[in-house]
């Protein structure tokens, strides 16, 4: 062979190589892709549901379009879905079959157009993984099912003493004098089923309260820390115990001031986490070059002054709950390495080589639309639906006005107990009710800080005089009530109930549930301020 064939034959091979590397980089996704679904079928007492979800959480990261795909699975008339999407005409499908009979399907859609020189929405690649997935799914799927099949019996025996136990009998086939026999082994689960049978009693426990508490909350003025006895407030502690009842993760949006973090601690207070840690983060307070070291920690020596080991936040919340305040500031590609971690894919602290994993529970709040910030680029679309599992909306101080006075008598109550003045009087009292509260409750928490503190008391750039405790104790004449906040309460509900009666035509049981009460509640209230019953009225 002489020089030229030689020189020829290395680039031919270097082509080849550099086609080949091509060709890898391109099926990386989808080798890692069937390499986790083989690493899920080897979970203990895998069921077809978890595998199922975990499947469509899996698919769209491996295509294309991650962003912008989303996976739909349907196995034995039951659907999966990664996250809220409807069908479209852009899609890849592959039927999921048991023992040559068809048992479901997987389809993935794109939601969106991705650009202008769109032509395909999908590789002829990746509808030989969906292909593939499918094919080995339908594999995971008769083993689970063979599995069942084969699941231990159970019985309830009794001893001579008198005492219940339970035993758990494995059968296996297996020739015997060339005949077929069963081969069983009995085991003691006793304690299992004890254990079992408590947790059923603490789930059904707390089953219990949490319809003793939803009865009893409309009568309140105040739930955990948060004050409030609107129908809007009585709604978001509806969310709060409906969020506190599960595990999913929670998104509380609403404006600078009205309570977010209040809420967030609520929810977690009254959920199963609440003997374990509630780490806050501000997402907006964290540089970006700080952010993977202070969410995932550090190991000693990773850095220049790294001189010890570092725990993050995601270690400090391990079965706890990880409130993310403003989490339309966190970073894209914080977002991408905090989404592997809620999937289950664990996160490594910078300098380490060992995989970490944390059970935490995400709470965010925002006051920022985050639907929108998706549409703009700056919030990753599968990142927005797995913390967006129960939202909750905090109304504005100024749509709730009648929590005014109970605010009033709560921070008066902090306030006044160093303070010389002790009262709010009626010409300020005037302003706070027509004031519209633009900054939230945070605003008049501090308006009535600085008016306790110095007698001042500014909203908007206006400020009343500063009033001297010998001045306000004798601008109170003798016998007035205006002053007295119990009566600014009792004047406002009487206002409400009025109106709800008036706007639902005197109807008793329209009128309480527009208020948020109970009938007999509202009876009650009707009695305690003169209200007279009318003639001919429905209830």
């Amino acid at each position: 062979m002489n020089q030229n064939e030689l020189i020829e034959q290395i680039n031919s091979l270097k082509e080849q190589f550099k086609k080949t590397t091509f060709d890898l980089e391109k099926r990386k996704k989808e080798l890692h892709c069937l390499y986790t679904i083989s690493k899920i079928a080897e979970t203990e007492n895998l069921d077809i549901d978890f595998l199922m979800q975990q499947v469509v959480e899996i698919i769209p990261l491996s295509l294309q379009y991650p962003d912008i795909s989303a996976a739909t699975a349907v196995v034995l008339n039951k659907t999966y879905k990664n996250c809220p999407h409807a069908p479209n005409q852009w899609k890849i499908s592959a039927p999921i079959k048991f023992s040559g009979k068809k048992i479901g399907s997987l389809t993935v859609y794109l939601t969106r157009k991705p650009d202008q020189n769109f032509q395909t929405p999908f590789l002829k690649e990746e509808q030989e993984l969906i292909n593939g997935v499918c094919e080995r799914v339908g594999k995971i799927i008769q083993r689970i099912q063979i599995t069942e099949q084969l699941k231990a019996i159970e019985y309830e025996l009794h001893s001579k003493q008198g005492n219940r136990i339970w035993v758990e009998e494995d059968q296996t086939k297996i020739p015997r004098n060339n005949s077929p026999a069963l081969f069983s082994i009995l085991r003691d689960i006793t304690r299992e089923k004890e254990k079992e049978h408590l947790v059923t009693q603490e789930k059904n426990r707390l089953q219990q309260e949490n319809i003793r508490l939803r009865s009893s909350i409309k009568e309140r003025y105040r739930f955990q820390n948060i004050i409030g006895m609107s129908p809007a407030m009585q709604h978001v502690y509806d969310q709060i115990l409906t969020a506190a009842n599960s595990d999913a993760n929670v998104s509380i949006y609403g404006e600078s001031g009205t309570g977010k973090e209040l809420v967030a601690r609520a929810i977690h207070d009254l959920s199963l986490r609440n003997a374990d840690a509630f780490i806050t983060i501000n997402c907006g307070a964290i540089p970006e070059p700080l952010m993977e070291s202070e969410f995932f920690g550090y190991k000693k020596g990773a850095f220049t002054g790294a001189a010890f080991d570092k725990h993050g936040y995601l270690d400090l919340a391990d079965t706890g709950t990880l409130f993310l305040d403003e989490i339309g500031d966190l970073p894209l590609s914080m977002q991408v390495k905090l989404l592997r971690a809620i999937d289950g894919g664990g996160y490594y602290p910078i300098g380490s080589q060992s995989k970490k994993t944390s059970d935490f529970r995400i709470v965010a709040a925002t006051n920022k639309n985050l639907k929108q910030l998706v549409g703009e680029g700056f919030m990753r679309e599968d990142f927005y639906y797995r913390i967006q599992v129960i939202p909750i909306f905090l109304p504005p101080l100024k749509d709730r006005k009648e929590d005014i006075p109970l605010l009033i008598d709560h921070f008066t109550g902090i306030y006044a107990k160093n303070s010389p003045l002790k009262k709010i009087p009626n010409h300020i009292a005037a302003q706070i009710l027509n004031h519209d509260w633009p900054g939230n409750i945070r605003e008049l928490q501090n308006a009535l800080l600085r008016f306790f503190s110095t007698g001042e008391f500014e909203i908007l750039n206006m400020t009343v005089k500063p009033i001297q405790s010998d001045h306000f104790k004798r601008s109170i004449p003798p016998g007035d009530t205006t002053n007295d906040l119990s009566h600014a309460i009792k004047t406002v509900e009487k206002e409400q109930i009025i109106n709800a009666l008036q706007s639902t035509n005197w109807h008793r049981s329209c009128a309480a549930e527009k208020l948020g009460i109970s009938r007999s509640t509202l009876f009650r209230r009707m009695k305690k301020h003169g209200l007279k019953l009318k003639q001919n009225v429905r209830y």
